[in-house]
């Protein structure tokens, strides 16, 4: 045995003698230990290169011109508490975002941060994840409201989706694809009451073997709605709540609209299809008095919204409105009141996460009025 003292792997100096259980140290210091894993990372690097992920992070972050800290602070804007050093961890592949709801919202936010196109990070960390054989196949079921807010609209949408989940290729559909851009045309009759709506949206798909979107809709008690393929798509199944929540003024159907073809990952595609409103009683519901669409995450760059009304039936007053999410559930924002007329649009590019659309109020309206949203 040798009767030379142990020296630090990183640095040479000599270490104390080490005695009792554990392990023995190979560092001096807490210093020359992250020196020590930031070269093995370097000859990492150097060896293999960096990561899809991490690469195209540090290429995006370089392009933008600016620092981690720029970034961390756009991000913390948006509503995610995060730090410059788990932006580096994630620049350099020490470590990935989890495989959450919320980090994945995290990732689309940077890539509109930084310019990139709508799936490029996450597609980039799937295959960051394959590479490392960690397959990502868990399923994010939505999270339910519970308690007092069981009843809103956002927990009887979350429980449908989990429904839609279940559901031969509904778990595909809705963490599988990404909607890119929206546009919808909504038109109400003479009656004041929703008349049908002509839907387009461009979507992008993060893997291979979407085939399918689920179409969700809030309609009023009493009346109905057929959705009809236009462009690239055709209706198939429908799921709804009625029965679950009888007393409400208000259902949830979803309605299943299948591609022509299966999409590739990466593959952009563009459906176009019509929404059309039936009503079993002629004297309900009550007209309308607000229409609203919520955008879904910050991976849709574009959406513009045209509601049109009948000219024999013109509301009294018009208002612009936004609404956010909140415990209570939708909380309405007034943009200022518009001069009545027939048609109105509302164009947004890189639209915050909230819902956009209008409210009016009719002459002499009654009581009662239904609220349309689509979601």
């Amino acid at each position: 045995m040798s009767d030379q003292p142990p020296r630090c792997a990183d640095c040479g100096r000599p270490l104390e003698v080490h005695q009792g259980p554990g392990r023995r140290k190979l560092y001096c210091s807490a210093t020359c230990r992250s020196r020590a894993r930031r070269k093995r990372d370097r000859a990492t690097v150097l060896a293999h290169g960096l990561p899809p992920f991490a690469k195209l992070l540090a290429d995006g972050v370089r392009a933008a011109g600016g620092p981690l800290q720029r970034l961390a602070e756009q991000l913390r804007a948006a509503g995610f508490e995060i730090t410059t050093a788990t932006l580096s961890n994630w620049q350099t592949g020490r470590h990935l975002p989890r495989n959450t709801p919320r980090d994945r919202l995290l990732v689309l936010t940077m890539e509109r941060a930084l310019d990139l196109a709508p799936g490029e990070l996450l597609m980039a960390l799937a295959q960051t994840r394959e590479q490392a054989f960690e397959a990502d196949t868990a399923r994010r079921f939505p999270a339910v409201p519970a308690g007092k807010h069981s009843h809103l609209l956002p927990a009887r949408k979350a429980r449908l989706e989990r429904r839609i989940f279940h559901r031969r290729g509904g778990a595909t559909s809705r963490q599988g694809l990404l909607l890119v851009r929206n546009r919808e045309r909504y038109v109400l009759g003479a009656d004041g009451r929703p008349a049908h709506s002509r839907i387009s949206m461009q979507f992008r798909a993060l893997e291979s073997g979407v085939d399918s979107y689920w179409y969700v809709r809030s309609v009023a008690r009493g009346a109905g709605v057929e959705v009809r393929g236009e462009l690239g798509c055709h209706a198939g199944s429908t799921l709804d709540d009625r029965r679950q929540y009888p007393r409400e003024r208000e259902y949830l159907v979803a309605t299943e609209l299948l591609f022509d073809e299966p999409l590739q990952r990466g593959e952009v595609c563009r459906i176009a299809y019509t929404v059309q409103h039936t009503y079993r009683d002629p004297r309900r519901p009550g007209p309308e008095t607000e229409f609203g669409w919520l955008v879904p995450s910050p991976a849709t760059r574009e959406v513009e919204l045209l509601i049109e009304f009948h000219p024999d039936a013109l509301p009294w007053r018009l208002n612009r409105c936004t609404w956010d999410l909140t415990e209570d559930g939708y909380a309405a924002t007034l943009d200022g009141p518009l001069r009545p007329r027939r048609t109105d649009r509302v164009r947004l590019a890189d639209p915050a996460r909230a819902g956009y659309g209008w409210v009016w109020e009719w002459p002499e309206a009654g009581p009662g009025a239904a609220a349309g949203w689509s979601l």
